[in-house]
């Protein structure tokens, strides 16, 4: 507790109890001033700023620490800024890609390496990354009344097991990704 004792505390320490619940400021081996109880000390609790508790704007805050996520910060979608959340913050943000395209994701999860969706192909946006509009004649084969969705709800990459229909009249069920792999009818 010695260690941690701020000079600013205006009493000893050694007048402290070491269970104690009266919060006393300490100091970090960053240099960073906090404020904590002995008995938090004590259980091994240290400096929220070291740790990213605590949002220290220039130190630990997403603009300082990751600013290619910082790049994509939707400035307009956010009640929060780059200079109050960590990179583990669990705050659903709304971000924009450099293609222009907006959603929403925590800030812990971009910075576990979590993208833009549509870019990645985990969500469909009609016109970008649809079947239908990266591979018009597979979808030309889809069939018109035994699925659930249309060629342009799923990306081309998609798992949907869809039902096709060739121009000799052949039906068969695949995957979407199985479709967009080179392969056809298989009659």
């Amino acid at each position: 507790l010695l260690s941690y004792w701020s000079e600013r505390n205006g009493f000893n320490c050694l007048n402290c109890y070491a269970r104690s619940t009266m919060a006393v400021l300490c100091l970090c081996v960053s240099g960073f001033e906090y404020s904590a109880t002995p008995n938090h000390r004590i259980q091994g609790r240290g400096c929220p700023f070291c740790s990213g508790a605590r949002v220290l704007p220039g130190f630990n805050d997403l603009s300082t620490t990751r600013p290619d996520l910082a790049s994509e910060w939707d400035t307009v979608g956010n009640e929060k800024s780059v200079y109050s959340v960590s990179r583990g913050s669990h705050y659903s943000a709304r971000w924009r890609c450099s293609l222009g395209h907006g959603w929403s994701a925590p800030v812990k999860d971009r910075d576990k390496g979590y993208g833009c969706p549509f870019c990645s192909g985990r969500r469909t946006l009609r016109g970008f990354n649809d079947l239908a509009t990266l591979h018009p004649d597979i979808a030309d084969e889809w069939h018109p009344t035994k699925n659930d969705r249309g060629p342009g709800d799923v990306t081309a990459k998609s798992a949907y097991r869809a039902v096709w229909l060739c121009d000799a009249g052949h039906e068969w069920s695949r995957s979407v990704a199985g479709r967009t792999s080179p392969q056809g009818c298989p009659v």
